[in-house]
């Protein structure tokens, strides 16, 4: 990559300098911080580009962390795509741009660029195929096109998305080539204190899933969503959460006004259940679940289990039934330590 690293990690600064221990600095600045000399051993500036670590390198020395996603080596059968849609729908509510790395066709063969993602586009309703699906269904599988920066295209340039690893950017359009960009890896720029990955959260929602579904309690197609957020933003949202129609005004405010005096950790992760009518394309919140986003991995992260849907005491009873007898639920023994362990010494862990 050359100059479109430098100023898709200059992008990044522009949102990350909200933060008052992270600078806005000038491109010249971010190469001269990338290293003290370029991938071929010679001059940072000027250069033929940064590679991946050069790159990285310049956003930790701004006081920021980063997550690398590398996609080089999962094979054509994995779906990138697919992928890069749950990352972009759980870090974008912290407001830092994920820079994506990709290939794309450049006069008569491919050339490594970057670009920064400012902002995706969602679809109304999930394709029907994956509807009628019985696997879990997230809710960055609405999302169907990516707004980024291109250092040669300008801001909100557009991104689609073209079976399980191919991009059609401006540069096919440019190229008037049959030749669309693949995606080779992201990097995600986090604050220090954001420890926990989306997959550490992930593989625990994947197991709320299926204890969901094998707690028999009566619910259509739902949908998931995991997000990092700042607990205050978390706290706004409570607030705007409209109640079911058969739900007291008695029971809205009492749950509403428990979580919003709560202390919570400056960064969480919320999975949020949604109820999903796949036809319509509507969805309500049922049941939020907050983590620890600022937590260690193998830490009990779970903080509060929030029910919009009255439906606590079912879901607790098959929380005790695991506790009571974990010989029938095996799969769930480490999860159950990961997520729920102590909860009876918590008054306020089920809301």
């Amino acid at each position: 990559m050359g100059a479109c690293a430098t100023i898709s990690i200059w992008t990044v600064f522009q949102a990350a300098a909200e933060n008052y221990y992270v600078n806005l600095k000038s491109p010249i600045e971010i190469t001269r911080d990338s290293g003290l000399v370029n991938f071929k051993g010679q001059r940072m500036f000027p250069n033929d580009g940064l590679m991946p670590e050069a790159m990285c390198i310049a956003l930790t020395k701004n006081h920021l962390e980063t997550e690398v996603r590398d996609f080089y080596n999962y094979g054509k059968s994995f779906n990138s795509n697919n992928y890069l849609c749950k990352l972009v729908n759980a870090y974008s509510q912290i407001g830092i741009p994920i820079i994506l790395l990709m290939s794309v066709p450049y006069e008569e063969d491919y050339a490594g660029h970057a670009v920064a993602i400012c902002g995706h586009c969602e679809a109304d309703q999930i394709k029907s195929h994956i509807r009628k699906s019985n696997k879990i269904k997230w809710k960055s599988e609405l999302i169907d096109q990516l707004y980024v920066h291109d250092d040669q295209f300008g801001p909100f340039a557009r991104i689609s998305f073209i079976k399980k690893n191919l991009l059609l950017t401006p540069w096919s359009e440019l190229i008037k080539a049959n030749k669309k960009a693949i995606l080779r890896a992201v990097i995600i720029p986090v604050f220090p204190k954001v420890r926990i990955a989306y997959e550490n959260i992930e593989s625990l929602v994947v197991a709320l899933n299926r204890l969901i579904i094998d707690s028999k309690v009566n619910f259509p197609d739902i949908l998931w969503d995991i997000k990092l957020k700042y607990s205050e933003t978390l706290k706004r949202e409570i607030k705007s959460i409209k109640k079911y129609d058969f739900v007291s005004e008695e029971y809205d405010k009492n749950f509403k006004s428990t979580i919003l005096t709560k202390t919570l950790p400056k960064y969480v992760w919320t999975a949020t259940l949604y109820l999903y009518d796949g036809f319509s394309g509507k969805k309500k919140e049922a049941i939020i679940f907050i983590f620890d986003a600022t937590g260690l991995v193998h830490t009990r992260l779970l903080l509060h289990v929030l029910f919009i849907l009255p439906i606590m005491d079912e879901f607790v009873d098959i929380i005790k039934k695991i506790e009571d007898s974990k010989k029938p639920y095996k799969f769930y023994n480490k999860v159950f330590e990961e997520l729920f362990d102590g909860y009876n010494n918590n008054n306020d862990f089920f809301i």
